[in-house]
């Protein structure tokens, strides 16, 4: 789930024209999306992201369906139009409703509330203190819950396509793409060169006890550099399976990676930003240095996966 359907479900819409609701996906009618009042009915229909507006455009419901609507489905069908039935559209806009607040108005801080789940959760406050954008949070606390969409969650979800990692060819999961692909333990060996840092065993690990010894405040700076590095190694991968990029080098995931971390110290107390700086800078430096040493090309992937594996 990205920021903007966490966005929404934490509030409900109050429809106008119907131009800017979602017919099944946003809460509009009740407090729950019509996608998950009429499972059955979402499964088969042909435009699932359809606006209200579009599906009230005819005198019946201008909605397509790609099997014959029977049995449970007919059931859900007539409770759908029953609930329908009252549903006028005018000329004003939709508005969105946020329901963390009394007065329906956005705020950073009542989505924090919405997305700790668990109040008490030491691991959720220690990430939303995180001095990162908002977006970026959110994506780290979907990786710790083991949430975000690799293949494995994918194929949960009766995904039909390759389970296999859009690195290497091993099957692709949460532990698999940031600790065991050979993109990520080249780049955890550089991380250990550049910074002596030895490469963590998990998500919870990083979260937890990693780099503790050096300090709480160095613990902070610690996890929004490798914030920075999950969500390098997190686009890239994104960019090779749907956007059918090259798989890239090493060092253009590294120099991403320290691309967000320069982009990102502005958020942080200025003794943090030079840190971070330096961090970065020994990062590249490091990384150039020790794949010229082992005969690896910055722009040739199939010279590092073989080194890696010599070395394993």
């Amino acid at each position: 789930m990205n920021i903007k359907d966490q966005l929404l479900r934490g509030g409900h819409f109050k429809v106008g024209n119907g131009q800017a609701t979602r017919f099944w996906k946003d809460k509009w009618v009740t407090s729950r999306p019509l996608s998950e009042q009429f499972p059955n009915l979402f499964n088969i229909v042909r435009n699932k992201s359809a606006l209200v507006a579009y599906v009230f455009s005819d005198t019946n419901l201008n909605l397509s369906f790609r099997r014959t609507i029977m049995g449970n489905k007919l059931v859900e069908w007539h409770n759908m139009l029953n609930l329908l039935s009252e549903v006028t559209l005018s000329l004003s806009r939709d508005k969105f409703v946020w329901d963390g607040q009394r007065n329906g108005i956005f705020s950073v801080q009542s989505m924090y509330h919405l997305l700790m789940n668990i109040p008490n959760n030491e691991r959720n406050k220690k990430l939303w203190k995180l001095k990162l954008p908002l977006k970026i949070k959110v994506f780290l606390w979907n990786l710790c819950r083991g949430a975000i969409l690799t293949k494995d969650n994918l194929a949960k979800r009766r995904w039909n396509g390759s389970l296999t990692c859009s690195f290497c060819n091993r099957n692709e999961s949460i532990h698999h793409l940031f600790f065991d692909c050979y993109m990520a333990k080249s780049i955890w060996r550089v991380i250990y060169f550049a910074l002596k840092l030895e490469m963590p065993v998990s998500i919870n690990h990083i979260i937890g006890s990693w780099g503790t010894n050096r300090g709480p405040g160095y613990k902070k700076v610690l996890l929004s550099r490798i914030a920075a590095l999950f969500w390098a190694i997190w686009l890239s991968r994104n960019e090779v399976a749907f956007n059918q990029k090259p798989i890239p080098s090493i060092v253009q995931v590294i120099f991403r990676c320290t691309h967000w971390l320069r982009f990102w110290r502005l958020l942080q107390k200025e003794e943090s930003q030079q840190q971070i700086l330096i961090a970065s800078q020994v990062l590249e430096v490091v990384a150039m240095e020790v794949f010229a040493n082992h005969g690896w090309r910055s722009n040739s992937r199939i010279e590092a996966q073989c080194a890696c594996t010599s070395n394993r």
